[in-house]
């Protein structure tokens, strides 16, 4: 049977080569036991082994976590997402309902909407729906509607009542858009990451701007969950988010720097999505070019290349880590180290086939073609074929073992090291000839290749052993994306959607909350709650601004009307529609049926007063029953707040 449809085409096969028999298998090069002496590792200058936060004058790692987020969501991108969705539903609700009543409208009957009444999006309704999104990640629930619900029975009563209503909430939701709005004569979308390209790019810009890279960086692949039907997404079965949108990032300790967006498939196009040409011309496969294009780019900040030379050192698996690629950031001064793989990936295989049909034979010796070995099938890019045949060996090992070598130029050195099984290792940096003492796990008995490890224990389930350094390092500092996905994991924003592009947006909008708790002093919380406290603090502040920013006191002729919600959601008739004989509607579509008969309609009622007047007007956001209200008299309806609660 071939490959599931969808699969990811960059994974490692994952069954491995078939054992050979013994007497096809190279000898063990003993000659090897003895670590190199012409290893050149490349110095690197940085005392920060983690990044640290970049901030600007007026704000530090304790200031208030509202501070930290409008450093990535700025006044002037609300503004411009408020504007985005306005004119996106002003648009979507021009179009002709897309579905047929199934009566058909009578000719004296008033033409029917299809849609809920929509009043334009405001700067504080946009932040009260962050405030609620961030609420619904930490408090999950099945459905939407289980936050709203007030019954008893239900036994939980969210606060996201206060912050708006469900259908507000849903209709922002339904329109919010994040890029400009195209018109039918504008060309359409080519593919999903164009609709996010706008916000990716800003919040790439403000992530790198405020912090300072430390030594230890990793690239790795993140996944975000979308089982709907788009072109990009792509299977990966072995991760928890197995189908799903795929994103390579630089992340440092769980703080992400940049990423590049993937799409799946076979054509020039596919593949990681808008790096640059020239990596792929050098023959480099698609995997290993978004390490460089990554690792050299310019910072959208200072202009030059992102990672400063002998200052960071990349720590990859076994996807990316080739001899050719540990040489070519070496060029560029950035040291990185990381497991080497012996087998081809899918890509690898076609883009190898591809460049070999188009270069003659002749031509082919020229070229940096892999060769295939009759033993064992090497990676793209050449490693030591000796320490690839010590893998065959395994069985015969002792725990510990260990066999170096090193390029004939000096500046990649590799090893192969026994532990569970054999572990090839290629580096740019360090001394390959380290040790350090750490605690270590007794394998299971059916775990492959314990056979051997478990001499070494005894009768003791944890020992400490001599491991080597750089395998140490790579333990400690390979996690930088794997934390931001862990951190993630506890509270996601991310719920289920129809439209494609709506799984990135919660991807940019978790990055933007991880990289903001990051940023500030929660992180060294040492309860282990830090991050829920901060998106806590985060929901009451953004719930705070929003209410701000609602127009509350309206200078009049001769004196000041003060406006505030009503205690413990009490509502009253509007004291300007009730003068003016204003009824609430009903929804067209329940206007429309004539066969029940509908109770009258009564006068509209509102949450909100004014309190030197003492009587209740529609809210001043959505009606204009305030700018009335000042210039005429009404009757009381109460004499303060106290006395109306205590009603």
């Amino acid at each position: 049977m071939g490959r599931k449809r969808g699969l990811d085409d960059d994974l490692v096969p994952k069954n491995p080569e078939p054992k050979r028999p013994r007497r096809d298998r190279n000898p063990l090069p003993d000659h090897l036991r003895s670590p190199p002496i012409n290893f050149k590792p490349l110095p690197i200058n940085n005392h920060h082994d983690r990044g640290i936060p970049n901030l600007p004058a007026h704000l530090h790692d304790q200031s208030e976590p509202i501070d930290l987020f409008k450093l990535f969501f700025t006044e002037e991108l609300i503004g411009e997402l408020v504007q985005y969705t306005n004119q996106n539903a002003e648009q979507q609700r021009a179009k002709p309902p897309s579905y047929i009543h199934r009566r058909p409208r009578r000719a004296d009957e008033p033409p029917r909407e299809s849609n809920r009444p929509w009043r334009p999006v405001t700067v504080d309704e946009l932040y009260r729906f962050l405030a609620v999104q961030i609420h619904m990640g930490l408090h999950i629930e099945a459905c939407i509607k289980d936050y709203w619900k007030r019954s008893p029975d239900f036994g939980v009563q969210h606060a996201v009542a206060d912050y708006m209503s469900r259908d507000r909430f849903e209709q922002i939701d339904r329109y919010l858009y994040c890029c400009p709005v195209r018109s039918n004569k504008d060309p359409a979308f080519s593919n999903t990451f164009e609709r996010i390209e706008v916000l990716s790019d800003h919040i790439r810009q403000q992530s790198q701007q405020y912090w300072r890279p430390g030594k230890h960086l990793a690239i790795d692949e993140s996944m975000t969950l979308f089982m709907g039907r788009a072109h990009e997404t792509t299977t990966i079965e072995c991760k928890a988010a197995s189908t799903g949108y795929k994103v390579w990032m630089l992340g440092d300790h769980g703080y992400i720097i940049d990423w590049r967006f993937h799409s799946k498939g076979t054509s020039a196009t596919d593949g990681p999505y808008k790096i640059q040409s020239c990596w792929k011309k050098d023959g480099f496969s698609a995997t290993h070019a978004v390490v460089l294009d990554i690792a050299l780019s310019q910072g959208l900040v200072t202009g030059t290349q992102l990672l400063p030379p002998a200052t960071h050192i990349l720590w990859l698996d076994n996807l990316f880590t080739t001899v050719k690629l540990l040489r070519r950031l070496r060029l560029a001064g950035v040291g990185a180290a990381g497991t080497v793989r012996t087998l081809y990936t899918p890509r690898e295989k076609r883009e190898i086939d591809t460049r070999r049909s188009q270069t003659s034979q002749s031509q082919s010796s020229q070229l940096e073609l892999p060769q295939l070995s009759n033993k064992l099938t090497l990676a793209p890019e050449y490693f030591s074929k000796e320490l690839c045949d010590v893998k065959a060996h395994l069985n015969q090992l002792p725990w510990g073992t260990i066999y170096y070598d090193v390029t004939s130029d000096g500046s990649v050195g590799q090893f192969a090291w026994r532990d569970n099984n054999v572990v090839l290792f290629a580096t740019t940096i360090g001394d390959l000839d380290g040790r350090v003492l750490r605690a270590r796990r007794r394998p299971a008995a059916s775990r492959s290749g314990a056979a051997q490890t478990r001499l070494i224990f005894g009768d003791e389930w944890l020992k400490e052993l001599l491991i080597p350094s750089l395998i140490d390092l790579y333990n400690h500092h390979m996690g930088g994306v794997d934390n931001f996905d862990q951190l993630r994991s506890y509270c996601t924003t991310l719920r289920s959607h129809c439209k494609t592009w709506k799984p990135l947006w919660h991807l940019l909008f978790d990055l933007t909350l991880i990289n903001s708790y990051k940023l500030s002093s929660y992180k060294r919380d040492n309860r282990g709650d830090g991050h829920k406290s901060f998106l806590l603090k985060l929901v009451s502040q953004l719930r705070s601004v929003g209410t701000e920013l609602v127009p509350q006191v309206i200078s009049g002729t001769t004196s000041c009307h003060t406006v505030t919600k009503l205690p413990n959601k009490r509502t009253l008739s509007c004291v300007v529609c009730a003068a003016n004989n204003t009824k609430g509607n009903y929804r067209s579509p329940l206007r429309s049926l004539n066969i029940n008969a509908l109770p009258r309609p009564q006068t509209r009622r509102s949450s909100w007063a004014c309190l030197q007047c003492g009587v209740a007007i529609c809210s001043p956001t959505s009606r204009s029953c305030f700018m009335i209200h000042k210039n005429n008299r009404y009757r009381r309806q109460f004499d303060s707040l106290d006395s109306f609660q205590r009603q």
